[in-house]
């Protein structure tokens, strides 16, 4: 087996020793090493090599190359096992953060279900709000008007328009729908007399209607 070293430097005189790691025997020492062409790459023919052995290379390119001159190596039986022991780190790296994705993909799941409860719950507060007040304005006082059909029962889903003057053409003042108890909450001035127009489909009623609010 061929032992490389690369010094990138050619026409050195380059020598190799062999020590056998099971019990720090030299096998090489000094041994001389040949350039392959003149590339700065020395080889040596190990002719003792046996693979099931752990051997460390120390090459010595001579004093003109000062701290550079050495170079240290092991065999491929070492690069396996640390092959082995990276390998072994990176699955269980890989498997710890594929537990961790896995979690956070769970918890984001959990959060968004949340979230999507908070809106539904949000969203049906909203939605008894709008039914229960119903109607609008920029009054000071709060006025609840009740609609009811000509049978006297109360009367929901109606939209009632409010005016100040008694004039379908005048502008809205407060619009709204009434809610299952046939009442649409209005915020309007208080000493003023408003008219109100009503319209649901199925249905008359005598237009305006009146409200004075105290």
């Amino acid at each position: 087996m061929y032992i490389t070293t690369v010094y990138e430097t050619t026409g050195l005189s380059v020598t190799i020793d062999i020590i056998d790691l099971s019990d720090n025997s030299v096998l090489v020492n000094g041994a001389s090493m040949t350039e392959v062409g003149s590339r700065g790459v020395y080889k040596y023919d190990f002719t003792g090599y046996d693979p099931d052995n752990d051997y460390l290379y120390i090459t010595d390119a001579g004093e003109d190359l000062g701290d550079n001159r050495y170079r240290y190596m092991t065999n491929e039986k070492n690069l396996d096992k640390m092959k082995e022991t990276i390998d072994a780190y990176l699955d269980l790296a890989i498997s710890t953060l594929n537990g961790k994705l896995n979690s956070m993909i769970t918890d984001i799941a959990s959060i968004v279900t949340d979230v999507t409860s908070i809106l539904t719950a949000v969203n049906t507060y909203l939605d008894q709000k709008i039914s229960t007040v119903g109607g609008s304005g920029n009054g000071n006082t709060e006025v609840t008007y009740t609609v009811y059909d000509q049978d006297d029962n109360l009367l929901s889903g109606v939209e009632v328009d409010v005016r100040a003057d008694n004039d379908v053409t005048a502008d809205v003042v407060a619009s709204g729908v009434t809610n299952d108890s046939g009442e649409v909450t209005f915020y309007l001035d208080s000493g003023v007399t408003y008219y109100l127009w009503r319209k649901k489909s199925g249905y008359s009623f005598t237009d305006p209607d009146t409200e004075e609010v105290p």
